[in-house]
């Protein structure tokens, strides 16, 4: 049979698929123009040849199998796992349909047709690829979840994650018992409108002034003691913690931690209370003794030097002991919120005579500079004149305190619009700059004077506190070695303290 008859041998001239025929021997007689394309031969160059010139040894022998006993039982046969080689030498994977030209039932010829699929198996394999990879990260991830969940749920303290914006994305159970929240209910909310904090003195918080606020925009760690407003409910003191979360150098979230303190509170309480009831106690024979002592003291005749000595250093002794039952007393009158303020009206710089007055024999018996600087235009207005004293005391008997004889100390006054502003400088000792952060915690005691210098760490402690109970602010700038200024500022207007009582009261 001549295959030159087959007049469907123009047809194929114009198909895009590449076609090629062979008798059964087989032996190629027919390429056409889409098939020399796909392998670079031309029909005279693969006229007559085995078809095995373009096997490139990457074809299963299974697929050469069941195509040869289809072909030989005049059967159609299908595949896409051929793979041949071009004339370059590269190789190409064909989806190949083999059909078989019968006559008279015998098949006298076959067609192969081949759409090349390389592209395609390619594309198909790096899906694959990556559809494997894809899942073993997805694996990882739910592996990684399920262990941070643990981690999480592990934690015996309440711990929140929130974004950037401070809306919650996570939280465990003990939040949810601190607040008494559901996951479900808290998730995707601002955190700054789930709750209110506030201030031992029972003052709100500002959302600003809050740690976690710290962290998200100063990418700082904050921490610190607060209480927990819940209507209905007592208020719960937390120590909370906040951290934040930076990636590339960006602030992308926080994490808070809450730990209810209620036990070391009470605690705290007990041992204020106690504090106030021993130093109450102990102040009346204190005074007594002083009394008796300065009594003694009159009569300058009958005594030896010795024991001159001795009723001085009992003295001096006993007027230190009630000092600290003083400062005790203040404290703790401050913490439980009885610690009373005269409101009268009273010039600043009046204020600040008494209190050199008061340390003038302690200034003299060093050989101290002292220098008083008062604006002239600060006039007599309403204020509470016992929280200035204290201010002022606390803070100048420390500036003598801490400074060499023949140093200097300094008090500048003087007014801005709205504030006041007391500045006492010395040439003292200096506050280590590790330390300045902690100077106004209560009992506490820097370690380049805890050793050389008498006191009981209370004196900041209370000055802060009154302070900000004047609704003011004190700051500290210091250099070991090279001396201390303490700037305190407080309001002119009594509204402010009144605006700060009322909101301590409505809690």
């Amino acid at each position: 049979m001549n295959i030159a008859a087959f007049d469907y041998l123009r047809v194929l001239e114009t198909i895009p698929e590449a076609v090629v025929i062979t008798d059964t021997n087989p032996h190629i007689v027919y390429i056409n123009p889409a098939f020399e394309k796909l392998t670079g031969y031309k029909l005279s160059e693969l006229k007559g040849k085995n078809p095995r010139i373009l096997k490139s040894g990457k074809t299963p022998l299974r697929v050469y199998q069941k195509l040869y006993r289809a072909l030989t039982q005049g059967k159609s046969f299908t595949t896409r796992e051929v793979i041949n080689k071009r004339k370059d030498g590269s190789l190409y994977q064909i989806d190949a349909s083999y059909v078989p030209i019968c006559q008279t039932d015998k098949p006298v010829f076959y067609m192969q047709i081949q759409h090349d699929i390389t592209e395609h198996k390619k594309a198909e394999t790096e899906l694959v690829k990556r559809a494997a990879q894809l899942e073993a990260v997805n694996r990882s991830l739910q592996e990684e979840y399920v262990k941070e969940k643990a981690l999480l749920e592990s934690i015996g303290d309440g711990v929140i994650a929130m974004d950037k914006e401070g809306k919650i994305i996570a939280l465990n159970k003990k939040t949810e018992a601190i607040f008494g929240w559901k996951m479900q209910d808290a998730l995707g909310k601002s955190l700054f409108t789930q709750f209110k904090l506030a201030d031992e003195q029972g003052k709100i918080i500002p959302k600003d002034l809050r740690p976690i606020r710290l962290a998200l925009t100063t990418a700082q760690v904050g921490h610190g003691i607060y209480f927990l407003v819940k209507k209905g409910t007592r208020k719960i003191p937390l120590f909370i913690t906040s951290a934040p979360v930076v990636l590339d150098g960006r602030v992308v979230g926080a994490v808070n931690i809450y730990r209810d303190v209620s036990q070391q509170v009470a605690t705290d309480r007990a041992k204020d209370e106690f504090l106030y009831f021993a130093s109450h106690t102990l102040r009346t024979p204190l005074s007594a003794v002083a009394w008796s002592i300065e009594r003694l003291n009159e009569d300058n005749t009958g005594y030896s030097s010795e024991q001159r000595k001795f009723l001085d250093r009992i003295y001096d002794q006993t007027q230190r002991m009630i000092q600290l039952t003083n400062d005790l007393l203040d404290a703790t009158r401050m913490e439980f919120g009885i610690l009373s303020y005269k409101y009268e009206e009273v010039n600043p710089a009046k204020i600040a005579s008494n209190v050199i007055a008061d340390l003038k024999n302690r200034i003299n018996d060093k050989k101290i500079k002292f220098k008083l600087i008062a604006d002239k235009n600060i006039s007599a207005y309403q204020t509470y004149s016992n929280a200035v004293y204290m201010i002022l005391h606390n803070l100048l008997s420390n500036a003598v305190k801490f400074t060499p004889a023949g140093g200097t100390v300094s008090l500048k006054i003087s007014k801005t619009e709205k504030e006041l502003i007391l500045q006492v400088s010395d040439s003292g000792v200096g506050i280590p700059k590790l330390a300045q952060g902690r100077i106004f915690q209560k009992m506490y005691r820097a370690q380049n004077v805890k050793d050389k210098f008498e006191g009981s760490g209370l004196g900041l402690y209370i000055t802060s506190g009154i302070i900000n109970h004047m609704g003011g602010k004190i700051t500290v700038k210091s250099r070991r070695g090279q001396g201390t200024t303490f700037t305190v500022m407080l309001p002119f207007e009594l509204e402010v303290i009144q605006s700060k009582e009322k909101d301590r009261m409505q809690l």
